[in-house]
């Protein structure tokens, strides 16, 4: 089944973006000819698991079939200087036919929300089904698949590393996954977990409470099911590809979804939601890939943001930076100041309590949500300019430690403790105390105490007593939070529905006395003259305004101008300063 075929070339093909590299749509004898003018010093390859496999144990890396001989293309990779990187699909691959499941083992289709099947149009207009990998033969060929994928890279010493990829999309704003399935293939795995003797403890606990709350306990047990399946597949290729494997990543698909299929269909415009769903995978701590983006569709803007933002940052901030950046110099990364944790669907916890509303209007595109199971604490982070919000709802000792370790590294932690377990909440008076903290309780709108330690501070509050309050009361209450804080942040005013991006870099020898650069791009997606006003605070100096398309800036003494017009974009560059 096909959309209308749009006329595609070959190197958009092979090609599709993000520094992808389709190695089995192309002749392996072209191979080198078509990589000496890729851009990028690394290739990434993602692995298509159906062209490597010829039959019920017949897996094939050596060339049977030419384009399947991984060893000749990590060769010519490296022949012309370049670094290859592996990406393995971790569950169905929306640019892959049967979502990358060979032919013999594509049985179930998986069923979405509504009960239809997952299809996903490809740039070339075709529909690629989604086929269940809660499927038991789809498992064991997997199983083996990775299994003879690592005695392969060990045999034939591959330099190369193996990332997972963990593949969604967007429907409006909701994150969905591909791996998601509601045919019978999923009850029946899901039935089978629930007899294993581990689990029967669950499925008693369900019959119980069946008559108080129906069906409440099962949709939990299904989300343990479906996370202990997910991680199944995670830790059978990081087994399997010991030595290699890197770690997994979390894609988002642009114009993946269900509705996407249907304006494709009727070949609708939808240059501004792709530009959309870019900027909301980034909040939601997701790579943005546009590879299922037909060329006709990525207007001169989606290839700028994806060129700018995906391309010269993400990456290089996910994969290893060594292979992007020579010794020596500075490099922009990826920066935001504030981080929400949340627990299952929380997440709009933060919108009724006003805070993610005042973000998005002032400081816009500066944070990211997350789950609180991703929760960590790295020893090499810098925490003074970071504040981490976290919900007491789903919190476990281990996120509490963490929370507190960032407090101690000069961290600013919020946490919500509405609805946080009382035996969590005793262990925190207990830090607090043994530690002879500085300690301050406060009510204003609610209560508050105010935990002190050097440059870190440690918030708790009772955010179900905000949700009833007005947008301005929440206003009030969350500018006086902030403003304790000392934040080093621009503060936005109008410039409704443009996109931005934050990125910085180490100061330089070039740099005088600044701490840091960052640079905003700022873009225009809409069909409308856009005016955004920055206030600049005093610890920030405009260095220079870059890659103007389309735009005007004017400045005063506190304030910068913007204009952009429709499809325009700028980058502004600020010197930061203690």
């Amino acid at each position: 089944m096909s959309l209308t075929t749009p006329v595609l070339r070959e190197l958009d093909s092979i090609f599709p973006g993000e520094n992808w590299f389709f190695y089995w749509k192309t002749s392996s004898s072209l191979w080198k000819s078509k990589l000496e003018d890729f851009s990028s010093r690394v290739v990434l390859c993602p692995i298509n698991w159906s062209i490597h496999h010829k039959g019920h144990e017949d897996i094939d890396f050596l060339g049977n079939n030419p384009e399947a001989n991984l060893k000749k293309l990590v060769s010519v990779i490296r022949e012309l200087g370049k670094e290859a990187i592996f990406l393995l699909p971790l569950g169905p691959a929306p640019f892959l036919p049967n979502g990358g499941v060979p032919h013999v083992l594509s049985r179930f289709p998986s069923l979405n929300k509504e009960n239809a099947i997952y299809g996903v149009a490809d740039p070339e207009g075709r529909i690629n089904k989604m086929y269940s990998f809660f499927d038991n033969r789809v498992f064991l060929g997997f199983s083996f698949f990775v299994s003879k994928l690592g005695e392969f890279f060990y045999q034939e010493n591959i330099e190369a590393s193996v990332y997972g990829i963990q593949s969604h999309y967007l429907e409006g704003s909701e994150v969905c996954d591909y791996l998601t399935d509601n045919s019978r293939v999923f009850d029946d795995a899901f039935g089978r977990y629930l007899k294993e003797e581990g689990n029967r403890t669950v499925a008693q606990n369900m019959k119980k409470a069946k008559a108080l709350n129906p069906g409440e306990l099962e949709i939990k047990a299904k989300k343990e099911f479906f996370s202990s399946i997910k991680s199944l597949y995670v830790s059978c290729a990081q087994e399997a590809l010991e030595g290699y494997w890197e770690r997994s990543l979390p894609y988002i698909f642009v114009g993946g979804g269900h509705r996407d299929l249907l304006s494709r269909a009727f070949d609708f415009d939808e240059s501004e939601i792709f530009s959309s769903g870019l900027f909301e995978s980034l909040v939601r701590d997701f790579i943005p890939s546009s590879v299922l983006l037909p060329e006709d569709k990525k207007k001169e803007i989606i290839k700028r943001q994806f060129r700018e933002i995906v391309e010269k940052c993400i990456n290089v901030s996910v994969f290893q930076k060594e292979l992007y950046i020579d010794e020596g110099t500075s490099q922009f990364l990826p920066y935001h100041t504030f981080e929400f944790y949340h627990y299952l669907q929380s997440e709009k916890f933060w919108s009724s309590i006003g805070v993610l509303p005042i973000l998005k209007k002032q400081y816009p595109f500066t944070y990211k949500i997350c789950t609180l199971d991703s929760l960590t604490f790295f020893e090499d982070k810098d925490y003074s300019e970071k504040v981490i919000f976290a919900s007491g709802l789903g919190l476990k000792l281990k996120g509490l430690n963490t929370l507190l370790k960032i407090f101690m590294n000069g961290g600013k932690v919020l946490l919500d403790v509405s609805e946080m377990d009382e035996g969590l909440l005793k262990k925190l008076e207990l830090f607090i105390l043994e530690n002879k903290l500085n300690s301050e309780k406060i009510n204003f709108k609610c209560a508050l105490e105010h935990i002190l330690l050097g440059e870190g501070h440690f918030l708790t509050f009772y955010g179900k007593t905000l949700s009833p309050l007005s947008q301005n009361s929440k206003n009030t209450f969350w500018e006086r939070v902030l403003n304790v804080f000392g934040l080093k942040c621009l503060k936005f005013k109008g410039g409704e529905d443009l996109l931005s991006f934050w990125n910085k870099r180490d100061a330089n020898s070039l740099d005088l006395d600044y701490d840091e650069v960052r640079r905003l791009n700022i873009y225009n997606p809409t069909s409308y003259k856009k005016k955004l006003k920055i206030t600049l605070e005093k610890n920030f100096s405009l260095l220079k305004v870059l890659d103007q398309i389309q735009s005007s800036v004017t400045t005063s003494h506190y304030q910068i101008d913007v204009k952009v017009l429709p499809g325009g974009s700028l980058s502004l560059d600020f010197g930061v300063f203690s």
